[in-house]
């Protein structure tokens, strides 16, 4: 009976040492994982807090930030100092082209030398053209035509006749004009070269005094008769 008496307040002692401990406690208690970094405690350092953790991401942000900016910033630089030197590139060729340009001109004006001047402009002109025919080469009254020799043989009868019809028809109308200049100057093309096809059978000068026959009757087709 005794020992019952004695055994309720162990019991109650035991249980209210347990509560007075276990109030004692805080409602929790961290216990930081094991780092096996270097000695000093840096190494693998991670936050113990979710604010610590919130603020170590935004500062690794921010770091992010300023060097992509300066990354941004510096390639802006390169691309600048690219195109400063593109740009100087093309006004260095382009003087130099036109630089080039100039020289050349001068040295082909140095070659060909002076300007000629007009007198020998209209002397240079005239080089080539046929001389015109007399009165007695050609009548510019009727049309008659003093044939050179060369030109009075058999493969030039049939030409003779109707070139000799065309300028008579020019006397007529004082003028060789529209159909009637292009029907000359193509029986004088013909007449050419019928003559340059038989030009073995002409001693030399006979042949030179037949051409420049045919060219200056060819020419005279222009002019007026009167």
């Amino acid at each position: 009976m005794l020992a019952k008496r004695l055994a309720v307040p162990v019991f109650v002692l035991a249980i209210g040492s347990s509560l007075y401990f276990a109030q004692a406690q805080p409602p929790y208690s961290y216990a930081p994982p094991y780092n096996p970094g270097y000695y000093g405690g840096y190494g693998g350092y991670r936050a113990s807090t979710a604010g610590e953790g919130y603020a170590r991401g935004m500062a690794s942000l921010i770091q992010s930030a300023g060097e992509a900016n300066l990354l941004n910033s510096q390639a802006a630089i390169n691309r600048e100092a690219a195109r400063s030197d593109y740009i100087d590139n093309r006004q260095k060729w382009t003087s130099t082209y036109f630089e080039m340009r100039k020289m050349n001109r001068a040295y082909r004006a140095e070659e060909r030398g002076p300007a000629p001047s007009q007198e020998a402009v209209v002397r240079w002109a005239q080089v080539g053209v046929p001389d015109r025919l007399s009165a007695s080469d050609l009548d510019p009254l009727t049309g008659q035509i003093d044939w050179p020799r060369a030109l009075m043989t058999e493969p030039f009868d049939g030409y003779r006749n109707v070139v000799e019809d065309l300028y008579e028809e020019r006397a007529q109308s004082g003028v060789a004009t529209g159909q009637l200049y292009y029907d000359i100057q193509q029986v004088m093309a013909q007449m050419i070269d019928m003559l340059k096809a038989n030009l073995d059978q002409y001693p030399t000068n006979d042949y030179i005094e037949a051409k420049k026959f045919l060219e200056s009757l060819a020419y005279e087709a222009q002019f007026s008769d009167t």
